[in-house]
């Protein structure tokens, strides 16, 4: 809270940031292997970032998955901040739904930096 009584979002850290948005089908095509892969690299991909202090000051992740819904499971973010989310499929694919809610998400933020 500053001084004058009022909420307001700060960085965490004021290093340049970069968005990654990460859009990914869950829909029932992606059930066995195929979602079992999709989550061993959220797995790679978090611990590489952790593991480049660059990278991990700079790089803002968010995440959208798609099936049978469309859902916003991870804001944007540094990664220090929360953990990959374990991904379950359901349902179609709504990938162009999907792909605009990213777009949006990405205006959004552009304008909060």
């Amino acid at each position: 809270m500053n001084p004058f009584g009022v909420g307001v979002e700060t960085p965490e850290n004021y290093e340049q940031k970069c968005l990654c948005v990460l859009v990914l089908d869950v829909s029932g095509s992606m059930g066995g292997h195929p979602i079992n892969e999709l989550n061993k690299g959220l797995q790679d991909f978090h611990r590489e970032v952790l593991n480049d202090f660059v990278a991990a000051q700079r790089l803002e992740v968010a995440i959208i998955t798609f099936g049978s819904s469309i859902n916003i499971i991870q804001e944007p973010g540094l990664v220090n901040n929360f953990e990959m989310p374990t991904l379950t499929t359901s349902g179609t694919t709504k990938l162009v739904d999907a792909v605009r809610m990213a777009m949006n998400l990405v205006e959004t933020r552009k304008q909060w930096y």
